[in-house]
């Protein structure tokens, strides 16, 4: 059949198209690539070290896999365990990890441990950040690594009120101990690569502001600053200067004038040595740490606060919305909170709270069946921004579509996150000349690849749905 034949045929095809196409309103994504902003670090999440069957389920190819290839997460954050670390010792110059008994009856360290190298396997470049929830609990005033109540501070002293009473919190470290803390944080990273994982970054503490009835300890802003200042000191005495510090690890949303986050940051910056060790500032995406706060007015008012101070800024726990269609694309949905953190908060890692359990909450991104609705969403940012990457201006970032674009080398990747009930059709200024691939996940589609577009061509973006243009594949 000749040419001339088979474009007659199809055009009753392509005027029922441009017919159908020209009822529907076009949206323009601007690109400018000259406008510059964060780097990204990446993607990844903590794991559920306490029980038996999640600790064996990560044991499994396909843990690992989905995790480091599949979603190509490149951060995990581990628990560092202070219970059962190791027994009181009244000279902290003593604490090693060489000790026999150091992490001997540690159950959850190994958890993480085996999870890392499984990663590394597929990912050499995995980094591996590490938060302290609770130090041993002969370092602490109460002698465990609980309370026995929920409660909160304000962060200026350890007054708070649990069960009904205003109390003074002892669920916290002694002065004394601060030497303590300090050197065995330090051998607990020495740990950690003497059993082949390489730390990249640790924190001194897990929500400071929060008392909890498992494992957690509380921090005053001065307290923290101080002893982020002693553990980046010791850090550096050990020779292991190169270990990024992180905090405060407060709520991202706790940004009201002279509230936490401003307390936190402020005693950070008013400490000299807690400053210049620090090597990023970690927020958690919630509203009271427990129920999630994903939006663009925390991110934005957080990066508000810090903007000027010249240091990345890391998600590093948080809830991520609902698993069913459309929730994970929704204003509250995962796609949001990763967009808000990004765009808005200007963040350079997303780590939420947890990669996979047996239940469908806002606190996991996977049932243990696999990839759902909610991994996918997720799949479009963390599979195609790779780490390195640099986010650009992408215009509209909020209305009818939510754009953002991120470049590495001569790659480019663009997100369009619709969160309206409204199919979009939308057309790309400023991408260059190559083709873009495009991967669409609506309700009836799961990470679709379809044709790619030339520049100057339009995708479509279902209503609500999520699509991704870019050169990677």
């Amino acid at each position: 059949m000749e040419p001339r034949t088979l474009l007659l045929l199809a055009a009753p095809v392509i005027l029922a198209a441009c017919a159908k196409a020209s009822t529907q309103a076009t949206v323009e994504v601007v690109v400018d690539a000259g406008k510059r902003h964060q780097t990204i670090d990446g993607f990844g999440t903590c794991l559920i070290s306490w029980e038996d069957r999640m600790a064996q389920w990560y044991r499994r190819p396909e843990a690992a896999r989905i995790y480091a290839e599949e979603l190509r997460f490149n951060i995990l954050r581990c628990n560092l365990w202070g219970d059962g670390t190791i027994g009181f010792t009244p000279d902290p110059s003593k604490i090693s990890h060489r000790d026999p008994a150091f992490a001997a009856k540690d159950p959850r360290t190994p958890v993480f441990l085996d999870f890392a190298k499984a990663i590394a396997k597929i990912n050499p470049d995995v980094k591996v950040i590490g938060t302290v929830w609770s130090p041993p609990m002969w370092m602490k005033a109460n002698n465990r690594i609980t309370d026995d109540a929920s409660g909160a501070i304000q962060g200026e002293d350890y007054l708070g009120e649990k069960k009904g009473q205003r109390v003074v919190f002892d669920n916290r470290v002694k002065t004394e101990m601060y030497p303590h803390f300090s050197r065995w944080l330090a051998e607990m990273v020495k740990h950690y690569e003497a059993n082949g994982v390489r730390m990249y970054a640790v924190s001194p503490a897990n929500e400071p502001q929060f008392t909890q009835s498992f494992e957690s300890c509380v921090w005053t802003a001065h307290d923290l600053a101080t002893i982020t200042g002693m553990v980046g000191e010791r850090l550096e005495a050990e020779g292991l200067g190169r270990v990024k510090l992180f905090a405060p690890e407060t709520m991202t949303g706790f940004n009201w004038d002279g509230g936490p986050n401003f307390k936190y940051t402020q005693a950070m910056r008013d400490h000299p040595s807690a400053w210049k060790h620090l090597d990023v500032w970690a927020t958690h995406g919630y509203a009271d740490g427990v129920t999630q706060d994903v939006s663009s007015n925390s991110s934005a008012k957080f990066w508000s606060i810090i903007a000027k101070d010249g240091k990345p800024y890391w998600v590093t726990e948080g809830g991520t919305g609902g698993h069913d269609w459309p929730e994970p694309v929704g204003e509250k949905g995962v796609g949001a909170a990763i967009h808000n953190a990004f765009v808005a908060g200007n963040a350079s890692a997303f780590v939420p709270w947890q990669y996979a359990e047996d239940s469908r909450s806002e606190h996991n991104l996977m049932p243990l069946e696999g990839l759902n609705k909610k991994t996918h969403v997720v799949r479009h940012y963390s599979r195609y921004i790779p780490a390195g990457a640099v986010r650009v201006d992408a215009t509209p970032a909020y209305g009818k579509i939510n754009a953002s674009a991120y470049v590495k080398g001569e790659d480019l990747t663009v997100v369009l996150l619709n969160t309206t009930n409204t199919p979009q059709r939308i057309t790309l200024k400023g991408t260059g000349s190559r083709k873009l691939n495009v991967v669409r996940t609506s309700a009836t589609e799961d990470s679709k690849e379809l044709p790619a577009i030339a520049p100057g061509e339009a995708v479509d973006v279902p209503g609500p749905g999520i699509v991704t243009l870019t050169t990677l594949r």
